[in-house]
């Protein structure tokens, strides 16, 4: 019996090509960071992606999906997780005036 959950990369896949087919590249959805501008062909395609609800928050049974995902640059996945708040998607948003 599992005491912990897993993260789907299946998931995370799928959402990943459902942002570049929107946005014809991956960027941070909170800074803009492109990992593929700033450094080229190594990283194209390279970003994190973020459960906006909190892994404790999700009830047992309750299934995640491609849109309860944010892509992030490393350093605001870190910091949104450093954040002690309800919401911390919607703090770090705030605190970066979106």
């Amino acid at each position: 019996m599992h005491k912990f959950r897993e993260r789907d990369q299946t998931l995370v896949k799928k959402a990943k090509g459902r942002f570049i087919n929107k946005n014809s590249k991956l960027f941070c959805e909170a800074c803009n960071f492109s990992f593929e501008e700033k450094y080229g062909v190594v990283g194209k395609e390279y970003i994190e992606a973020h459960h906006k609800k909190p892994l404790s928050q999700i009830q047992a049974g309750e299934k995640t999906k491609e849109s309860d995902l944010v892509m992030l640059f490393a350093n605001c996945h870190r910091i949104v997780h450093k954040l002690k708040s309800p919401d911390p998607w919607s703090k770090l948003l705030r605190l970066l005036g979106k």
